[in-house]
């Protein structure tokens, strides 16, 4: 089970974080259900991801 995926973090115009997920080719045999799978946990490590460099950034904004 591999899948090539990019996680784009941005900051909206109103400073909230921005997850986009783009999933790209899996490996041949890949079920969908793997797939789904991957997505969920890579959805989790976007958002988490996200939350880090908004704290970052509040922290800096801070001093």
């Amino acid at each position: 089970m591999a899948a090539k995926i990019t996680i784009v973090i941005k900051e909206s115009k109103h400073g909230h974080g921005d997850v986009e997920i783009i999933r790209h080719k899996a490996e041949p045999g890949t079920t969908k259900d793997e797939m789904a799978l991957s997505e969920e946990l890579v959805q989790e490590v976007g958002l988490a991801l996200c939350k880090i460099k908004l704290a970052h950034k509040e922290k800096r904004n801070a001093h």
